[in-house]
């Protein structure tokens, strides 16, 4: 369940975020599935903690890295309340280093993530690491065609995209 949330989901998320700006509903896209991930991850990482603690380091480092995980999805929540309150204002002021102090800590959320993907699968099961290596590649491919659709929405390959 973690792991399909954390692979598939949360970078839906970061697609939603960066790529479909322009639509409506964005922001209650990116809010839904980041709480879903954080809704799941927290008590988990939690239970884990509290009851795995005299496991082998492999399980003690999943263990840790989820609750860092944990701490870094909650103040990833509250920022991102804040930032989502500043942009329905009327008056919006410079936003940047708010949108920053969300971003850079998004990314570091992601980065952990598959560390502990990794971590995870290395102390449950060692013969899943190929599929996990394997969505990885998936996942980094598809945000990178996002991407490249992005910042090159004209490309002759992205024109069946357009609404014409």
């Amino acid at each position: 369940t973690l792991y399909s949330l954390w692979v598939l989901v949360f970078p839906v998320s970061i697609i939603v975020v960066r790529c479909f700006q322009v639509k409506d509903y964005w922001i209650k896209l990116h809010q839904a599935l980041n709480t879903t991930v954080a809704a799941v991850t927290i008590p988990m990482a939690a239970t884990m903690t509290a009851f795995g603690n005299n496991q082998e380091d492999t399980v003690r480092i999943h263990l840790w890295v989820g609750m860092a995980l944990s701490f870094t999805c909650l103040y990833l929540l509250c920022i991102g309340k804040i930032l989502g309150h500043s942009l329905k204002r009327e008056k919006v002021t410079d936003l940047t280093n708010l949108k920053r102090a969300h971003r850079w800590p998004g990314w570091v959320c992601w980065a952990l993530s598959w560390v502990n993907c990794y971590y995870g699968l290395l102390a449950f099961n060692t013969d899943l690491i190929v599929y996990l290596i394997l969505s990885y590649i998936f996942v980094l491919m598809i945000m990178g065609i996002f991407m490249i659709w992005f910042y090159f929405p004209n490309l002759k390959i992205f024109q069946w995209m357009r609404v014409s």
